[in-house]
């Protein structure tokens, strides 16, 4: 890609809603680094393909040697969806609320760490 050969780096963040096959088309096209998707309102989705389509998309986000991250994650049950499903990158108050006050003073809120749910 044009935009990696000039040292760029590309994130794209989507809400589950949006990951239809337009979504799917785009970053199997632009291979991101990065694809994000919100957590937010999950835990309200009554889709029983929830864990399949967040486990096909982190397939096809490994297949072009890119991280997922699930961002938003305010609660131990998605925490444990993060892990289940597969993201190499968590984000949430569900994780910053556990970091010592002292550390969490010196993050930025969208500190972003590795799957260790």
């Amino acid at each position: 890609q044009n935009y990696q050969r000039r040292g760029y780096r590309l994130a794209l963040k989507f809400d589950y809603h949006s990951l239809e096959k337009a979504a799917i088309e785009l970053i199997s096209r632009a291979a991101p680094d990065f694809v994000g998707v919100s957590a937010q309102n999950l835990d309200r989705i009554r889709d029983n393909k929830l864990l399949e389509k967040l486990q096909q998309l982190n397939s096809l986000v490994d297949s072009i040697n890119g991280q997922s991250m699930m961002l938003n994650i305010d609660d131990k049950q998605t925490a444990a969806l993060a892990r289940k499903t597969g993201f190499d990158l968590v984000q949430g108050e569900y994780f910053e609320q556990a970091e010592p006050a002292a550390m969490a003073s010196q993050r930025p809120s969208s500190f972003l760490s590795e799957n260790r749910v």
